[in-house]
Order: C-alpha cells, then structure tokens, then sequence
C-alpha cells in the first residue's frame, strides 16, 4: 500500500505531465521575418496577389483625382459660367 506521500508525489508528477509550458514566464516567442512570408502566402495569396492588389488601387486613385481634375475644369469653361 502506498503512502499519503507517495500518492501526492504521483498527483503532482501527473499535474505537472499533463501542462504544455512549465513556467509560462520563462517561455520565449520569436517571430521572424520567414513567419511573416508564410502569413503574407499563405492568408493572402502570396506577393503577386499582393501586389496587383496595390496596383489596383494606384489605378483607382489616379482615375479619381483624373475625374475630378477633368469635371473641375469643364465646368469651369466660360461657356459654364453664364
């Protein structure tokens, strides 16, 4: 028969096996760049979807300020004015 010792000893080797971290403090996290490359591919679809993404939006800014230049002077023609 086990004793009260030995049966606290196994209690707390068993709590101790079943945690992932031992001491939550002592734990490090490092974060590289490759793991921001594996986000921007993986969530993303990689740096060519990114990229046409961003050249989109390039186009549609500067066919807005385009649009807004043309309006701007047409209504400003003399024969808008009367």
């Amino acid at each position: 028969m086990k004793t009260f010792q030995q049966l606290v000893e196994e209690l707390k080797a068993k709590k101790e096996k079943g945690k992932l971290t031992k001491d939550e403090n002592e734990e490090v996290v490092d974060v590289t760049f490759g793991t921001y490359t594996a986000y921007i591919n993986r969530y993303f679809g990689g740096c060519c979807f990114m990229f046409v993404i961003n050249l989109a939006m390039w186009f549609f800014t500067i066919f807005g300020i385009a649009s807004d230049f043309i309006i701007g002077d047409w209504t400003s023609q003399p024969d808008q004015l009367k």
